[in-house]
């Protein structure tokens, strides 16, 4: 996409995709590489600052806007902007930085509970007959989340930083409060360019994580455990990413869901993404994963592999305070259980295909605030009758992003 470096306006362009899609560290690296084979390129100079000032890093920032303002061309636009965004670094003297979004809203699901949508099923491997609590019921509900990133700057060239995530939801349903939900998630560790053990373009980060969820306002689960991820850079307009979880699951029985130990283990994923930035208006993204997990139960220990498709889309339409966005993905998985439940069925053991499709308009009604509507699908198969069900959603909510 960045066929000449030296056009202000293409360079603006795609740091700008890039910051929307999320891949800022690989807009810096591109960036960055630009300037080590020609130092002139000050409209790359400029998009790097203020990229850096988006971050939250007014020093690196200050250094690049700086230098771009001594240009002797630079046209009354992009001086404009140079001028701001260094008045705002120069008033930033914090290497710590709090973003996030917060959001609330409603949502209708036709099948709140993941019940089958005939009462007939198994129980010991004969025919009976569900109460109409266990088959498909739908609900509305209102939810809020929270998604916060706390980065502290490690004053280096690069991506370096310590990073704190955090993220928050709540549902909470009209009739089925047995749905009710709770989930808090964390993770806390560096991100670290690899720069200096030869491999340009590829930043790393290990993070130890912790979830906490609840169901029906009483300790559901909880996991703990420690996350591995790379990010390379292939192209400015390309990049890999991988990760490896591995966690401890912890489950709590109750009334309600007398047997959830069963679930007790150690659960190993993994996944590689792939993503593509297809001009300043498209992004896709392809991913693949993998995992196992190991229960107290044999009934419950299962593997699990799929691929998805994300495709990100910004017209140019812009009908309040700025242009819409629309995200689409589709995604499938197989799901296999290494033994029969004898509770279900002795004989067989359970075998499911997942398949899940999702679509998102965000119009911006002012700079930080937008309105979200969604759309969710999810086709569960099994060769249970159990466990075979569908649920539709749909949402409608406020964004608020800092």
């Amino acid at each position: 996409m960045l066929a000449d470096p030296s056009d202000g306006a293409a360079v603006a362009a795609y740091a700008q995709a890039a910051m929307q899609t999320g891949d800022a560290a690989g807009a810096i690296t591109a960036l960055e590489r630009l300037l080590r084979q020609d130092p002139t390129l000050d409209a790359v100079r400029l998009e790097l600052g203020l990229i850096y000032l988006a971050l939250g890093n007014p020093g690196l920032a200050q250094a690049n806007l700086e230098e771009a303002l001594r240009a002797p061309d630079i046209s009354p636009d992009a001086r404009a902007r140079a001028e701001t965004g260094l008045a705002q670094a120069r008033r930033a003297d914090r290497r710590t930085t709090v973003s996030g979004v917060l959001s609330g809203g409603g949502r209708y699901d036709s099948n709140v509970n993941a019940g089958p949508g005939s009462p007939n099923v198994l129980l010991g491997g004969l025919d009976a007959v569900l109460s109409s609590d266990g088959v498909a019921s739908d609900d509305y509900g209102l939810f809020g989340a929270a998604q916060l990133t706390v980065a502290h700057d490690l004053e280096r060239q690069g991506p370096d930083r310590i990073e704190l995530g955090a993220r928050f939801y709540t549902l909470r349903h009209e009739d089925r409060n047995d749905f009710d939900l709770d989930v808090a998630d964390f993770d806390l560790g560096p991100w670290l360019s690899l720069d200096g053990v030869g491999l340009a373009d590829v930043a790393a980060r290990v993070a130890g994580t912790y979830t906490y969820v609840r169901l029906e306002d009483q300790l559901y689960t909880t996991f703990v455990g420690a996350r591995g991820e790379v990010r390379w850079l292939l192209s400015p307009d390309l990049w890999v990413e991988g990760d490896v979880l591995g966690r401890r699951q912890k489950f709590s029985n109750s009334v309600r869901r007398a047997t959830a130990t069963n679930q007790n283990g150690t659960e190993v994923t993994g996944g590689v993404r792939l993503g593509w930035q297809i001009g300043p208006d498209w992004a896709a993204q392809v991913h693949a994963q993998g995992s196992r997990l190991d229960a107290a139960a044999d009934f419950e220990s299962r593997d699990e592999a799929g691929a998805g498709l994300n495709l990100s889309w910004r017209p140019g339409w812009a009908p309040v305070a700025g242009p819409v966005h629309v995200t689409a993905r589709v995604s499938w998985r197989e799901v296999h259980y290494d033994a029969p439940d004898p509770a279900v069925d002795p004989a067989r053991a359970r075998e499911d295909s997942i398949v899940e499709a999702g679509l998102t308009l965000a119009v911006p009604v002012s700079g930080a605030l937008a309105v979200q509507v969604a759309f969710e699908y999810r086709d569960n198969a099994s060769n249970l009758a159990n466990f075979d069900y569908d649920n539709t959603a749909g949402l409608v909510g406020l964004n608020w992003s800092f």
